[in-house]
């Protein structure tokens, strides 16, 4: 029995990737990314147009507030974004908005909210290119975004904006150190190669020596040391033409999800008399974990302005290559150990047509098309060694259209319809054996519906429906052949934005209809409980949410935000219900039992209720120069890691502030920034299988001190 429960846990932990993080700073001066009145201009529709007119839920940050409220990574974004829970699956970042994330991990396993860097797709859960210093602005659009971004965008997308090259000479940089040893450079440059050609070239490196001690081998873990390089060479072949080629690299070297510890000491070492550590940021592994992901690729964005309109063409290749260790029982015991090294390989082209005529009548148009081949193998050594070899080929097509109309100057109507044909290739067996050798295609319509009447020059009212879909897959993590159907969202939001006398306040109310969830469910095969992905789930969510900028004199501004989210599985039979292993007399022994059960009516795993922050910005004259203190608070109500809602992280307030000085000419910044100031104390990442229940610590307390230079 014991080795029939390290093998059921190895193989539903044991693919596992790598989260992002990203680094920016801004220089004070004024933003490209906002117009005459320090708006944000947006692309949520493939088009500028100021945040306030876009009938869409969107939050949207530039480079300069997310440095400014401590935001330095991508698991941190939920901070300043309401309705967003950048969770962690193992190693996997795996985003969830308003409540529509997935935990299904592995070769093919999509996530539900798809990443976009400078309109370039980022299909891995292990590769998000966030390792940059020249970030403009990052959109997180909320709800289904079927019809203009495609697949996997049954949550919402996130949109990353990196700066174009262009004609000016100029350079910034930084340094800082802080706790756990902290290091962050990185560098920035931009010039000129001609009158028409512009480069630009972006480099960060970080790290730390880690937060939680390792009892079993003194010895620090949940370390990082990362390296990222991003350049662009920009071609303005006429006035009309212009051609943008980047390039980027990044390593990554982050064992922190991996760092966990036991939840309330249940861990199957018990069983041998183990007793565990009980502080916080203690664990005690007898293996040292390893993530390390390497990742490499190019886009070519080609427009051509035609005067009714622009052309645009998006060709893009990645490499990522993430290669993993992980002590799959938690324990100093060396019961089971995973080592996973995986390749994913992939090509995206989009072509599109975007016109912007006078009249009262402008539509987008275009065609996209993606090929990913991921290769995964598994090798687990321990209590019952073994060998898994998977691999899973993506080819999808898509077409798609939206037209805009303008009945009168006040009311605006939007209709867009996607048509999507996806073909998933799957490969699976041991080393002498092929188990899964099967193929499945599906197609797929999303069409997206929206009314906006502006109320007066300054705010305005909007109701839309659209709908998402997420790939079909296969579970070639436990070798079935089986494939799973498309997920699917309908959704129906109305929302009011306003931007008067720079009071801006967008706000949304939103309900969803969520069905054929992919999720792991245990069923009886005869043979025994056997664990299967299946489209076993479907569920209701509804709620609010309100994001607003106040300034509320000209030397200090407030920007916030709230979040409301009621999210319950509807129908969710066979979820598996994992609970404590006890002896005879009911005494809690450690480890878990796993078993099919019931979790209808439950709360979705990873969505808080309700989520709220605040960030109060003040600038002050000092010694010729300017000072800035900021601080940001962020609130979460607390979550589950789990259908059943057996495991539980409670509420936490994560309060970040900054004190800055920036010289008279603006050519140098120094700060002293602390993050998670109040020390909360929570969990980043939880897993729950028969070897027991164990978390992984976020990042305590934090003090570092940094300088800019800017020319």
């Amino acid at each position: 029995m014991l080795k029939r429960r390290l093998l059921l846990s190895v193989a539903s932990i044991a693919m596992l990737g790598a989260p992002a993080a990203f680094a920016q700073e801004a220089d004070g001066q004024s933003n490209p990314t906002t117009d005459e009145q320090g708006e944000i201009i947006v692309t949520a529709q493939r088009r500028s147009e100021r945040l306030t007119d876009v009938p869409i839920a969107i939050s949207a940050k530039t480079g300069e507030a997310l440095n400014t409220a401590g935001i330095i990574s991508a698991q941190n974004l939920g901070l300043v974004t309401p309705g967003l829970n950048y969770a962690v699956q193992g190693a996997f970042a795996q985003p969830t908005i308003r409540g529509i994330g997935t935990s299904v991990t592995g070769p093919g396993a999509d996530a539900n909210v798809s990443i976009y860097v400078d309109g370039v797709y980022q299909p891995s859960q292990t590769g998000n290119l966030f390792e940059f210093n020249n970030i403009e602005r990052i959109e997180v659009l909320k709800g289904p975004q079927g019809t203009l971004f495609g697949r996997n965008a049954t949550g919402g997308a996130i949109s990353i904006v990196t700066a174009d090259p262009d004609q000016d000479i100029s350079f910034k940089g930084g340094a800082s150190y802080g706790r756990f040893n902290q290091i962050r450079l990185d560098g920035y440059v931009n010039a000129p190669l001609s009158e028409n050609v512009a480069a630009n070239l972006s480099v960060q490196y970080g790290h730390n020596t880690g937060y939680v001690t390792n009892v079993t081998t003194n010895s620090k873990i949940a370390r990082a040391e990362s390296f990222a390089a991003r350049g662009k060479i920009k071609f303005d072949a006429s006035e009309t033409v212009n051609f943008v080629l980047a390039g980027n690299y990044s390593r990554t070297d982050d064992n922190s999800p991996f760092a966990v510890r036991p939840i309330d000491g249940n861990n199957i070492a018990r069983q041998f008399g183990v007793t565990f550590p009980s502080g916080f940021y203690e664990a005690a592994l007898d293996q040292t974990p390893s993530i390390v992901t390497k990742q490499y690729g190019a886009s070519l964005t080609a427009k051509v302005e035609l005067g009714a309109g622009t052309i645009a063409s998006i060709s893009s290749y990645q490499r990522i290559e993430p290669s993993l260790v992980s002590d799959i029982d938690n324990s100093p015991l060396f019961l089971a150990t995973a080592r996973i090294p995986t390749k994913e390989d992939n090509f995206t082209q989009e072509l599109n047509y975007s016109s912007h005529l006078d009249g009262p009548f402008n539509f987008i148009a275009g065609a996209f098309y993606y090929n990913d081949k991921t290769s995964t193998d598994l090798f687990i050594t321990g209590a019952r060694p073994a060998s898994i070899l998977t691999s899973v080929k993506t080819v999808a097509e898509s077409v798609y259209g939206e037209i805009n109309y303008e009945l009168s100057p006040e009311l605006t109507i939007t209709g867009g319809l996607r048509f999507s044909s996806e073909e998933k290739s799957a490969r699976g067996g041991i080393p002498s054996l092929e188990l899964v050798n099967d193929s499945t295609r599906w197609n797929s319509w999303t069409p997206r519906a929206v009314i906006r009447y502006k109320l007066d020059p300054a705010s305005s009212i909007y109701a839309s429906y659209s709908r998402g879909f997420k790939s079909g897959n296969y579970n070639v993590v436990f070798l079935s052949p089986t494939p799973v159907k498309p997920e699917t969202v309908d959704a129906f939001e109305i929302g009011y934005k306003q931007n008067r006398g720079g009071v801006i306040i967008n706000t949304s109310a939103f309900y969803y209809k969520y069905s054929q969830i992919q999720v792991q469910i245990q069923t009886n095969s005869g043979a025994g409980l056997a664990t299967v992905l299946q489209n076993a789930a479907s569920a209701e969510i509804y709620g609010a949410d309100l994001e607003f900028t106040v300034p509320v004199s000209n030397a200090f501004s407030l920007q916030g935000g709230a979040a409301w989210t009621h999210a319950r599985y509807q129908d969710f039979k066979g979820a598996i219900i994992t609970l404590p292993l006890r002896d005879a007399s009911g005494v809690a022994i450690g480890g878990n039992s796993q078993g099919p059960g019931d979790a209808s009516g439950k709360d979705m795993i990873r969505t808080p209720e309700f989520t709220a922050n605040l960030t109060g910005t003040y600038n002050v004259p000092v010694a010729g120069g300017e000072m800035q203190l900021s601080a940001t608070g962020s609130y979460n109500s607390g979550f589950y890691w789990d259908p059943a809602n057996l495991v539980k992280e409670g509420d936490y307030f994560i309060l970040n502030a900054r004190v800055s000085w920036l010289s008279p000419e603006k050519h140098y910044r120094l700060s002293v920034f602390g993050e998670n100031i109040a020390n909360a104390k929570y969990q980043f990442y939880v897993n729950n299988t028969s070897t027991g229940n164990a978390g992984a610590p976020a990042r305590p307390w934090s003090v570092s001190a940094a300088i800019n230079v800017y020319f």
